[in-house]
């Protein structure tokens, strides 16, 4: 019996100009396109900083768009990916932490979290405190 292949979500910062949001993506989609469905909340996505808001292939969409997109994404995955590398840095991530509290309210989910090496143990962190 054929399994149907994983439905992976990234979930993490989206920030304006911020290239790393980016690669940390793709490098998923290039490792794992041909094994697995990736989720990826940035596709087809674009902010248009003149129009100050978000396009969706184009077309203008507003803030309960983008939120009912994610959670249609989150509700769907298998695994899910976070990476709270953004978070770490002081940036206050807040839709990674609301993809997050989605999350967790299915027990049907893999998570798997990206955080700094240097934070790890780290006993005054933000990590140690969540």
């Amino acid at each position: 019996m054929l399994r149907d292949p994983l439905r992976i979500y990234l979930a993490g910062a989206i920030r304006d100009g911020c290239l790393d949001d980016i690669l940390w993506r793709e490098a998923f989609v290039d490792r794992l396109g041909e094994r697995a469905i990736l989720l990826n909340p940035l596709a087809g996505k674009s902010y248009v900083p003149d129009a100050q808001r978000w396009h969706l292939y184009g077309r203008p969409v507003d803030a309960r768009f983008v939120v009912a997109q994610d959670c249609w994404g989150i509700d769907r995955a298998d695994l899910i990916v976070f990476n709270l590398l953004p978070l770490a840095a002081g940036y206050p991530s807040i839709g990674t932490l609301v993809e997050f509290g989605r999350a967790s309210v299915r027990a049907d989910v893999l998570r798997y979290v990206i955080v700094p090496s240097e934070y790890t143990g780290q006993k005054n962190g933000i990590f140690d405190r969540h």
